[in-house]
Parts: structure tokens; sequence; C-alpha cells
């Protein structure tokens, strides 16, 4: 007869000591960052770009002169209204010398009521040539600065989409570059009906703990974001945003929040993880995740009492 088969050797089990730490539930959800401003460059003024001053892609300041336009046209339109402001004015002084010279005349006798109307009017219609001839000087001034195209806000900027030496419209929008900002960024997703009433309450319970000196800041919603696939969240930001109504379809409230990037590690368009932390921290039970099971009536662990009996 065949030897009987040995028995297996009882199986080797792993144990670990639970843990009671402070821990928090987080909602996790799924964002899209956005940039908080983008601004397309188009000319206000016609003419020739005579410079670029930004290398593609370049991290600019608000403020920063990126292209010119060539200016001669327009600083010779500045000096000819100013040669007709000057005229108005002379031509005021003038009327104003006449007007003066017949209301003293009409004061005495040597002049009628229609002449001193009429002095009055030609007087007046000076003084109203003055204000317009300055108006359009003033306009040949804002022209010839918008020669200079200076970035409105700070940020990342797009390449040149118009080459130095081309005609660009100020009628016709031509575009010629695009800046976006990246630090900080906006990040979209969206939260629960549950959860946003978790928010609500801790909102509620803040409230009624805080003076009013730091009441605005106990309400400020903070929420962890990672990229990728990856496991951590290194990133920090805070609610700014939620929508005014429920989406009846999927029960999510639209949220926004805000993160810093000052290194430019993220930039509008990725795709992130939102973690969201719900409720108040509480002490927990913690147990390595390997150690739980799970049956159709839920999730379990095996216990070790101090004879070594499982169960």
């Amino acid at each position: 007869k065949p030897p009987a088969p040995t028995p297996p050797a009882p199986p080797e089990v792993t144990v670990a000591k639970p843990l009671v730490d402070e821990v928090a539930d987080y909602f996790h959800a799924t964002g899209q960052t956005a940039s908080v401003g983008s601004v397309v460059i188009t000319p206000r003024v016609t003419g020739f770009v005579q410079t670029i001053s930004f290398y593609d892609g370049d991290i600019v300041d608000e403020g920063q002169v990126l292209f010119e336009i060539e200016p001669d046209e327009y600083r010779v339109a500045v000096a000819e209204q100013l040669a007709i402001w000057q005229g108005a004015k002379a031509r005021e002084a003038e009327t104003k010398f006449e007007y003066d010279r017949m209301y003293d005349a009409f004061k005495v006798g040597a002049a009628t009521q229609s002449e001193l109307a009429s002095s009055k009017a030609k007087y007046d219609s000076a003084v109203a040539s003055v204000a317009t001839e300055k108006s359009r000087w003033d306009q040949a001034n804002i022209n010839l600065g918008y020669c200079r195209l200076m970035a409105p806000i700070g940020g990342k900027i797009s390449h040149h989409m118009v080459d130095v030496g081309n005609l660009v419209d100020a009628q016709s929008g031509t575009e010629l570059a695009t800046v976006v900002q990246q630090d900080p960024l906006y990040v979209y997703f969206s939260i629960s009906e549950n959860v946003w009433l978790e928010v609500l309450k801790k909102h509620a319970a803040a409230r009624e703990n805080a003076d009013a000196k730091t009441q605005a800041e106990r309400q400020v919603t903070p929420f962890d974001m990672g990229l990728g696939t990856g496991a951590d969240y290194p990133f920090s930001g805070a609610l700014d945003y939620t929508g005014n109504e429920i989406d009846s379809n999927t029960g999510t409230i639209r949220c926004r929040g805000i993160v810093s990037n000052p290194d430019y590690l993220m930039i509008p368009g990725m795709f992130t993880r939102v973690r969201v932390p719900v409720g108040d921290n509480t002490q927990a039970i913690l147990v390595p995740e390997t150690a739980i099971g799970y049956d159709q009536s839920g999730s379990y662990v095996y216990t070790v009492d101090d004879k070594n009996v499982v169960s």
C-alpha cells in the first residue's frame, strides 16, 4: 500500500495590533483644474507689429510689454491734435475779449442786445470747441498708448500668433497671443448631497462657537488634492464657491476650490483627485486593510485572544 499522505502543516498566520487614533472621514471625487483668468491679447489700434518682447511660453507679469505697434503715425496725430487744441484756445481767448468789450459797450448803450447775444454765442461756441479738441487730443494720446500692448494679468503666455512686420487690425480683433493665469488655479468637482449637508452642519456649528472676528475663517472648508493615479495628496486648497442647486439626476452639487500653484506643476484642464473631509475628527480603531474580509453580511476581521484562539 502507498504510504498515507502527510497532512499539510498548519498555515502561518500573521497578526497585527489595532491602533486607536484620531481620523477623519473623507469624500473622494474627481476634479478638473481651470484657470482663474485667461485673456486673449488683441490690438486696439491698427498698424504694423514692430517688436515682440517675450519668448513663447514665458511666465509674464501683469503690466509687462508684450507687443509694440509702429507708433509714428499716432505720435503725429497727437502733435496735430495738440496744435488744433491750441488754436481753439486762441479763438476762445479772442471771442472772450470781444464778448467782454461788447458787454461793456452794452452797459453804456453803445451796443444792442442782439449784438451782445451774438458775441456771447461766439464765445460759448469757442469754449465748446476747446473742450472738443481737448477730448480729441486725449483720445490721440490714448491711441498712442495702445501701440504698446501690455499683459493685463500675470501668467503663462502662449506662442505669438503674428510675426513682426505683419499688419494687425483693431476692427477685426486680430489675436496676438493668450495669457493664462496659473497661480492660483481653480479646481471644479461635484460632491454628494449628503456630504454637502455635513459641510453645512460643520459651518452651522462653527457659527455658534465663533465670534465675529473669526467666523469667516472658521467657515473655510479645506480639501486635499493629488494628480494622476498616485496615492498622495500633496496640494491643499479651500472651497470658494458652491452651486445654487442640487443636480436631480446625480444628487450632487457643483463646487469650486482654489489651489496655490507657485511652481506651475499644474496647468488648466488637468484631471485631479480631490479629498474633502466630512464631519469632525473622531477616535477610531485602525487595522491593516489586508486584515478585512468581506461576505454577504458585510465586512469582518478575525481576532486572536490571549490563548491564541481565532474567532
